[in-house]
């Protein structure tokens, strides 16, 4: 899906629904230009490969599914700075911090596509909330012969997590779309039952920083709906533990 006009807000509300068809426009957009030169557009700066478009996310069941549509391949070395995709941020309660996150690419030890509880408790010059912020990716802070141009202190990698390990496994897809631009949709989906309890309805805002130099950047309310296990379903369960029991039971 691609939407060809720019916005004034890089913030917009969508509400989603179980079995709920793709709109014809972004669920989050993006400001954007369709200048493909090294200038500032929009509130991309730099290289048109930072360009994010916009985001939509779907929910089937307890499934949420993100699509981010983008110029960035995934990974691209400008000049001594290798840039990497950005971790995807979730926050549940909209207070501005993002307490889980989905690792895009692998950097920092994390497992691609896994959901993550952050730690949001690390904060430093270079951490914030628990994310690497741009400023701890760029090579001794503008050595000679570069002068890069990125977004300064934005977060774009889960720095720090809680447990031993992911919340839930899974993936990330970069799908090469045909035509000019967007140049790619990046794909993800989490587990709502991770994240919220059952039975929640709300909002809840999701950040993207585009890439580990945050030239571009993302984010954006969406309203989610966590279902509630269907009575036969729990029943199944129950009658399952009752029979696990019993087997117990009868081997002693």
């Amino acid at each position: 899906m691609r939407k060809f006009g720019g916005i004034l807000t890089a913030m917009v509300t969508g509400i989603l629904f179980i079995g709920m068809s793709q709109a014809s426009a972004y669920t989050i957009n993006d400001v954007f230009s369709t200048d493909t030169g090294n200038l500032y557009s929009g509130d991309r700066i730099g290289n048109y490969l930072f360009e994010i478009y916009g985001m939509d996310v779907t929910q089937s069941g307890n499934l949420l599914t993100f699509d981010i549509y983008s110029n960035f391949p995934g990974i691209d070395p400008v000049g001594g700075w290798t840039t990497y995709s950005a971790d995807l941020g979730i926050d549940v309660d909209n207070n501005g911090t993002y307490e889980y996150g989905v690792a895009f690419s692998g950097i920092n030890n994390l497992a691609v596509g896994s959901l993550y509880s952050v730690n949001t408790g690390l904060n430093s010059d270079l951490v914030l909330n628990g994310w690497y912020t741009s400023r701890y990716y760029e090579p001794n802070q503008r050595p000679s012969g570069y002068n890069y141009i990125y977004h300064e202190g934005m977060p774009v990698t889960i720095a720090g997590y809680n447990g031993n390990g992911p919340l839930s496994l899974g993936n990330v897809t970069w799908t090469d779309i045909d035509g000019n631009y967007p140049n790619y949709r990046i794909s993800t989906s989490i587990d709502l039952n991770k994240i919220l309890a059952p039975g929640f309805s709300g909002n809840i805002t999701v950040y993207y920083g585009g890439a580990t130099c945050a030239n571009d950047y993302i984010k954006g309310s969406v309203k989610v709906n966590n279902p509630v296990p269907e009575p036969a379903t729990m029943s199944l369960l129950g009658m399952g533990i009752l029979g696990l029991l019993g087997l117990k039971k009868r081997k002693r």
